[in-house]
């Protein structure tokens, strides 16, 4: 969840671009400015209510939606190389990476390196833009932690292309959807699926989440000395012989689902 407040350089107060599910904010006078090349700024409040966080996160790639709503792509160079975060004591540069930039269609989703996210407290992040002299400065490794072995966007055609700096690239799985829940999504068959490197699997505590949507029932994931299974719109996992009690699944609705395996036999 996030609110925006757009300002200019030089500008006491900007006006109150979007508030997203029922948030509000005041927008008040700039206390600083990051870097004086850039003209403009966005104040991007975070909320990690609703997102079942119990305890501090230290470190996560958190989503940022931009559109017409909360930002105005006239105020950006048109390929968005002049986008840049900063934490919110208005000093730190923040790793970023962009995996939509469309601004004929006023969208794009960026995912920004964020650290010490706690429930119940608000937190703050700047974007500016604005600077004709920039270059592009998104750090697409930088953005994950290196607690992460894996993540596939699905934004390219062709086979899964990993975004850490591990290289994890997929093999097959490479139809699309374009009206995936975070941009585009990988469509599968049922027949073929897409394969994960060995590599991947360190055989230490590992988890592995996906978002899906299935439209009838199959194996959602195989992996070593474990399948993850939808039947019934019932979700199972079956490890060691055992199947899990389940839990539901319901056909043709987007469902977050994780994996945990705390490296214990």
């Amino acid at each position: 969840m996030f609110l925006t407040a757009r300002f200019k350089k030089g500008v006491a107060a900007g006006a109150l671009a979007a508030m997203v599910f029922g948030a509000a904010a005041t927008p008040v006078m700039a206390a600083g400015w990051w870097e004086g090349d850039y003209a403009y700024r966005t104040k991007i409040n975070l909320n990690v209510q609703g997102a079942g966080v119990s305890g501090e996160v230290a470190r996560a790639p958190v989503l940022v939606r931009l559109h017409t709503g909360n930002f105005d792509f006239a105020d950006v160079k048109k390929d968005g190389s002049d986008l840049r975060f900063v934490a919110g004591d208005d000093r730190t540069p923040l790793a970023f990476h962009i995996e939509k930039w469309a601004p004929a269609e006023q969208q794009a989703l960026v995912w920004v390196d964020v650290s010490g996210l706690k429930p119940g407290a608000a937190q703050t992040i700047y974007a500016y833009y604005g600077n004709e002299k920039a270059e592009a400065g998104q750090n697409v490794a930088g953005t994950f932690g290196p607690d992460y072995r894996l993540v596939w966007h699905f934004d390219a055609a062709g086979a899964p292309r990993d975004a850490t700096a591990n290289g994890f690239n997929g093999a097959g799985g490479e139809g699309r959807n374009a009206g995936g829940l975070i941009g585009q999504s990988l469509t599968l068959d049922g027949a073929s699926g897409v394969s994960v490197p060995a590599q991947a699997f360190t055989g230490g505590p590992t988890s592995v989440s996906f978002w899906v949507k299935p439209a009838s029932d199959g194996q959602l994931l195989a992996a070593p000395g474990l399948n993850l299974v939808s039947e019934g719109s019932t979700l199972f996992l079956e490890a060691g012989g055992q199947r899990s009690a389940g839990a539901a699944l319901a056909a043709g609705t987007w469902a977050h689902v994780a994996v945990v395996n705390d490296g214990a036999k």
